[in-house]
This record gives structure tokens, C-alpha cells and sequence, in this order.
């Protein structure tokens, strides 16, 4: 009797109310301030969002630095200029009518030499391939033929970077086997002195001055 009298009492005393409501606004004060602190939630918490932002911001320059360092090194090894094949000795076109003319015919500041090598043709392009680029026109044909049937393989590799062949300035064609000379005949075409080797042929056009 005495306890429910006293509980009785406590609820009517307007002081007691008065005491249990601030203890009630104190405990939900502190449940939301650990809320807010709480971890979890980095939307509410600059310093996190602020850490957020400083990691994306890091990742992104990486990612850019690393792109134009292998732009870079691309754009390096391309204009490597020419080196000679290991074991490829030059060859020296025999002083006939024919090849007087080819010389005569090319443009001013054009320059071409030619190298042979026994190496296959896929061990010649794989080394050029280290620094230049492979290129194939738009209007590329496939390989021709000789009369016995041995197909004629060829393909080309820019040195300076060029996008294309009329730009460069200096570009390599590795070919498969070599011939001399070809001329047409009774509407066929005749190769000379073919051989069973790798022909590479350096072509280097030096800069002109344009006329005012």
C-alpha cells in the first residue's frame, strides 16, 4: 500500500513531472548526437566527404598520368628512326638504263636503300614492329604471286610517327622474296633475279623549302 501510495504521490508532485521530462529530452539529446557522429553516415560529416573528394580527385590525376606517360613512350619508340636489321647487308642495284631511271624519277630529297637479309619475313617485321608502325592503306590488295605460284609478301612501317605513308618522311617496306627488276611482257609480268630472301628498303625524303 505504502509504494503504490508513494508512485501515487510521485505522479501527482509537478515537480517529479517536471524531472522525468528533462531526463527524457537529455537521453534523446544524446541518442542524436551519436547519430550524427556516427560513421556511417558521411553524407552529415564534411570531413569525410572532403576525404572522399581528395581520394577521387587523386585516382583521376593517376589515371591521367599514367595515360600520357604511355602516350609518350608510344610516340618515342615511333620516331626511333631507322635501324638496321642484325646480319642485313645492303644491296646495291646493278648501274642499268632501267634503274637510272627509277633514281632519275623519284623526288627531290628522296633517298632509297636497300637491305636483304636470309631472316624469315615474320622475324624482319616483328623487329621493326618494337619501334615503328605497321601501316596498311585504305586500298591495300592482297599479295601478288610469282610464275611458279611463291605468293610475294609486303607490308610497310613507319619511323617518324606519321599517321600515313604520304606524311612520313621516313618509312621502311619489308618484302618477301626479292626481285631485281619486273617489266610486263605479252601482258604478264616478269620478274628478275628473284631470290629467296628478305628485302627491306629504307625511304627518307628530306625537307624541301617552299618557294615564297
Amino acid at each position: 500500500m505504502r509504494t503504490d501510495e508513494a508512485r501515487k504521490g510521485a505522479a501527482d508532485d509537478p515537480y517529479q513531472r517536471v524531472s522525468a521530462r528533462l531526463r527524457l529530452k537529455y537521453i534523446t539529446g544524446r541518442r542524436r548526437r551519436r547519430t550524427l557522429r556516427s560513421p556511417v553516415d558521411v553524407t552529415t560529416s564534411g570531413g569525410s566527404a572532403a576525404r572522399i573528394s581528395r581520394g577521387q580527385k587523386i585516382r583521376t590525376l593517376t589515371a591521367a598520368t599514367v595515360a600520357l606517360l604511355a602516350f609518350g613512350l608510344a610516340a618515342s619508340a615511333a620516331g626511333a628512326g631507322f635501324k638496321l636489321y642484325p646480319g642485313a647487308t645492303k644491296y646495291t642495284p646493278p648501274d642499268t638504263e632501267e634503274n637510272k631511271q627509277f633514281t632519275s624519277s623519284l623526288r627531290p630529297g628522296t633517298t632509297i636503300t636497300a637491305y636483304l637479309t636470309k631472316d624469315s619475313f615474320e622475324d624482319v617485321v616483328t623487329f621493326y614492329k618494337g619501334f615503328a608502325n605497321e601501316y596498311t592503306g585504305p586500298k591495300a590488295r592482297p599479295g601478288s604471286k610469282l610464275p611458279n605460284g611463291q605468293e610475294i609478301r609486303r607490308t610497310f612501317l613507319i619511323l617518324d610517327g606519321a599517321p600515313d605513308i604520304l606524311h612520313s618522311r621516313s618509312w621502311i617496306s619489308v618484302q618477301r622474296p626479292f626481285f631485281g627488276s619486273v617489266s610486263r611482257e605479252g601482258g604478264e609480268l616478269q620478274y628478275k633475279d628473284v631470290r629467296d630472301v628478305t628485302e627491306i628498303v629504307l625511304t627518307e625524303k628530306a625537307e624541301t623549302k617552299k618557294e615564297q
